[in-house]
């Protein structure tokens, strides 16, 4: 069996990340922010509300696991340098 995942990166600054499972009738979300340890949710309603909420910000987002190679690469590129940017790792080269 294969499961499908789909990762979107959204042009709105909303300041926290974001998910949401769907496996075996299950529904499961998470949500992290700069500033808190994530928060999980395995209640089915307040699931579907954040799914509801994650489906509303599709139309300002991207979806990049099936986009072409140059977005992903450029997705990967700038996240990479946030990431050492932030972590103040100076010895890290990205081309």
């Amino acid at each position: 069996m294969s499961s499908e995942v789909l990762v979107y990166l959204s042009s709105l600054n909303i300041e926290s990340n974001s998910s949401y499972f769907e496996y075996d009738k299950q529904t499961y979300t998470q949500l992290w922010s700069y500033f808190s340890d994530p928060i999980s949710i395995s209640n089915t309603q307040a699931s579907l509300v954040h799914k509801k909420w994650l489906d509303s910000l599709k139309k300002y987002s991207t979806l990049i696991t099936r986009s072409g190679e140059i977005q992903r690469a450029k997705f990967l590129n700038f996240t990479t340098r946030i990431y050492f940017k932030y972590n103040q790792r100076s010895n890290f080269i990205i081309s």
